[in-house]
C-alpha cells in the first residue's frame, strides 16, 4: 500500500508539478487539482484505490491543453505489480473489463487494448485520434453506467491481475472535472 500511495502523489503531485487544491473526497474517489511548475499548467482528476487497496484507478485530464468535458480523457490503472512484462513491440496490452450495476448484474463485458507504461508499472487509456484502439470515451460511459468495474489482464509472462473498483461517485467526479474551472 505505500508503494501504491507513492504512486498516486506521484501522479499527481510531483518536483515538477505542484498540488493547488486539497484533495476533496467524493463518495470512494478522492479529487485533486494540480499545476505543473514549469508551465503552470492545471490538471484535474480524481483517484481511488480498488477493494484490496493494493491497486489504483486515476481518471484526470489537462483543461488547459483543450482536455474538456472528458474529450480526451486521460485513465491509468496501476495494478499493484512491481513490474509488468511487456514483450511486444508495440507496447499494447490487451485488458478485459466488466461494469456491474448495484444487484451485481453484469452490465458489459468488453476486451480493449492498454498501453503500458515506460516504468511497466501501469496500463492507461489515452485519447487516441486516428487509432483503433481510442475506447476511452467508451469506458468512461460505461464506468457512469455502473456501480463496480472489474479489469483482468495476462501479462506476457504470464502473471495474471484482477482489479476490482467500486464506483460510487464516479458520476460527481467526471461532472466536477466537466464542469469546475481549476
Amino acid at each position: 500500500m505505500k508503494r501504491l500511495k507513492k504512486f498516486v502523489l506521484r501522479a499527481f503531485c510531483s518536483a515538477s508539478i505542484a498540488c493547488l487544491a486539497p484533495s476533496a473526497v467524493l463518495a470512494n474517489w478522492q479529487y485533486q487539482v494540480s499545476e505543473s511548475k514549469f508551465d503552470g499548467k492545471k490538471t484535474k482528476g480524481a483517484f481511488v484505490y480498488s477493494d484490496t487497496q493494493k491497486e489504483a484507478l486515476i481518471i484526470w485530464a489537462h483543461p488547459d491543453r483543450g482536455e474538456v468535458a472528458f474529450d480526451a480523457p486521460r485513465i491509468v490503472l496501476n495494478p499493484g505489480m512491481p513490474f509488468i512484462c511487456d514483450t511486444s513491440d508495440n507496447g499494447l496490452m490487451s485488458v478485459s473489463y466488466l461494469t456491474f450495476d448495484n444487484a451485481g448484474n453484469k452490465l458489459k463485458e468488453v476486451r480493449a487494448r492498454f498501453d503500458v507504461s515506460s516504468s511497466n508499472e501501469t496500463l492507461s487509456v489515452r485519447n487516441a485520434e486516428n487509432q483503433s484502439y481510442n475506447f476511452g470515451p467508451a469506458l468512461i460511459a460505461a464506468m457512469n453506467e455502473a456501480a463496480e468495474i472489474r479489469f483482468r489482464f495476462v501479462d506476457d509472462c504470464g502473471t495474471e491481475s484482477i482489479s476490482k473498483f467500486t464506483l460510487n461517485g464516479f458520476k460527481e467526479v467526471v461532472e466536477r472535472i466537466r464542469t469546475e474551472h481549476p
